[in-house]
């Protein structure tokens, strides 16, 4: 059968989570906390900082995919950073504790019914506890980290820059991990318990690795975020290599699921699929600076991205992202980005002809472009059209390919 688009994380995200890398978040002053005394010839700085970030975009289907409509889509971010050598005297320490609100829209899962999610915003309505976690940086300058607590995967794993400007779902991380699991990866909007470790060994190399629940929330609540352990739930173990040199940045990663999944073609004697052990995947990508003017701040960046997922298990086999972004394109001093990305996948052999075998017919897989332009008005305001084209929406013969037109706008700020 076509993959579910109808269901939060089936093929996405997001920049971090699937959505964009945060920029800024808005002052709540009610909410900050009073400072502790320093000495008077310390500046009085609070460890514990308040932000928050709102959100909001309309998204219309003009035509083709499931039928024409638009719908409003929120997204409402509350974090508190906590520096824990101010606060509690622990040298390297740090915490956050980050709550998440949507409102429920959809246009992806109703109105055009594409697997990739035209928005990275749209989840199930809920307000729920997202990221509640400790970090500890140690050893010289402070090149390892250890990170315990409830974690969002593409906070640090998979993650493009450039690509964080493009509000469709796969630009964030891409479908061929976020489709994995039984539940998902612990991406937006569900979280699960990790345990992380990450390493600078050399100067321009990181490394991290992360030990994950294997199915992050509850399928049955998908309102809440519960940490639930269990050894039929498995654990998701993910690995990364990146390395910077010359402005460039290039990134290596592989997971692999320890719990048994459902064989997509081969059955029993029963008739039931055969139970297989493990599900995996690699990933990697390219980023950097492609052009600079000789004068001034306009330049372009660009991304390449290509992924794999083992074919027996997983609908998706193989997937290819690009993404182009110019900086200042109107050579003025403002900060304005636009940006064209392209992402498709192909459905894996055994996920075809067991579609076949049920007497479904399903083409080889989807592909969506997109052209997007962020203007920031203000450090604290930003607004983002957006136009996408999705051809062969969930590798379903006989949907038009979509036309979705969208605007997003941003407020935020954050406490000092």
């Amino acid at each position: 059968m076509p993959i579910d688009a109808a269901t939060p994380g089936a093929a996405r995200s997001g920049g971090t989570r699937g959505r964009p890398v945060k920029r800024w978040v808005v002052p709540v002053a009610a909410l900050i906390v009073a400072p502790p005394a320093f000495a008077a010839d310390e500046p009085q700085v609070s460890p514990w900082r308040w932000s928050a970030q709102y959100t909001g975009e309309y998204q219309h289907n003009l035509r083709g995919g499931l039928e024409r409509g638009g719908a409003y889509l929120d997204n409402l971010d509350l974090l508190l950073e906590v520096d824990g050598e101010r606060a509690f005297g622990v040298p390297g320490l740090t915490a956050m504790a980050y709550a998440l609100y949507n409102n429920g829209g959809s246009i992806s899962g109703r109105y055009v019914g594409d697997a990739q999610f035209i928005s990275n915003i749209e989840a199930t309505r809920a307000f729920r506890l997202y990221e509640l976690w400790a970090d500890w940086r140690f050893g010289a300058a402070r090149a390892h980290s250890v990170r315990f607590g409830l974690y969002d995967l593409n906070s640090e794993f998979d993650v493009s820059e450039v690509a964080s400007l493009f509000l469709n779902g796969v630009q964030g991380i891409g479908i061929d991990f976020s489709q994995a699991g039984l539940n998902g990866p612990p991406i937006f909007p569900l979280t699960a318990l990790a345990a992380r470790f990450e390493s600078a060994p050399a100067e321009g190399w990181r490394v991290r690795g992360a030990v994950l629940d294997g199915v992050p929330g509850d399928p049955d609540r998908p309102k809440v975020t519960p940490v639930k352990l269990s050894s039929e739930d498995g654990a998701l173990l993910v690995a990364e290599i990146e390395r910077t040199a010359e402005a460039y940045r290039v990134v290596i990663g592989h997971w692999r699921y320890t719990s048994t999944f459902d064989d997509l073609e081969q059955v029993d004697e029963a008739g039931d699929p055969r139970r297989r052990r493990g599900s995996h995947g690699t990933y990697a990508f390219v980023e950097g600076p492609l052009w600079q003017a000789k004068a001034g701040p306009r330049r372009l960046t660009g991304v390449a991205r290509v992924g794999v997922a083992s074919p027996d298990v997983n609908p998706i086999e193989r997937t290819l992202r690009l993404g182009l972004v110019l900086h200042s394109p109107f050579a003025g001093t403002r900060e304005d980005q636009l940006g064209l990305a392209f992402a498709a996948y192909r459905n894996g052999g055994p996920y075809l002809r067991g579609a076949a075998a049920n007497g479904e017919t399903l083409l080889r897989g989807e592909t969506n472009v997109e052209l997007t332009w962020r203007v920031p008005f203000s450090d604290w305001l930003a607004l983002q059209p957006t136009l996408q084209w999705v051809r062969h929406p969930n590798s379903v013969p006989g949907i038009d390919d979509a036309w979705v037109a969208g605007l997003r706008f941003e407020m935020g700020g954050a406490s000092h």
